[in-house]
């Protein structure tokens, strides 16, 4: 496996943006060796939802709003920089990444 680089992918508004988020990885599949999608689910979410007022009691739990997804990366630099500038453009994504030499 390929991997010159990770990125990890912080997004705010996860229901909203997911949709535009996958569009933009799906363009750059070429490019992703592997992935990995993390949120914060059942009731550590809902106490932390119900304690800030986003939320009301749900018995059933509630998963976050926030997600992450971290990536193994392999392309030029361009590519790369293209991939980072595209998903930062969305409303509420934030990227960060490292090369690996």
């Amino acid at each position: 496996m390929n991997c010159s680089a990770v990125m990890v992918v912080r997004i705010e508004k996860r229901a909203k943006e997911a949709v535009k988020v996958q569009e933009v990885l799906t363009k750059y599949g070429c490019n992703i060796s592997a992935r990995f999608g993390i949120h914060e689910t059942g009731m550590s979410a809902s106490a932390r939802l119900l304690r800030s007022g986003q939320a009301k009691q749900n018995t059933g739990g509630q998963c976050s709003d926030i997600g992450m997804v971290l990536l193994c990366l392999d392309g030029s630099p361009d590519e790369l920089g293209a991939l980072g500038k595209e998903l930062s453009s969305i409303p509420g994504v934030k990227v960060n990444s490292m090369k690996l030499d």
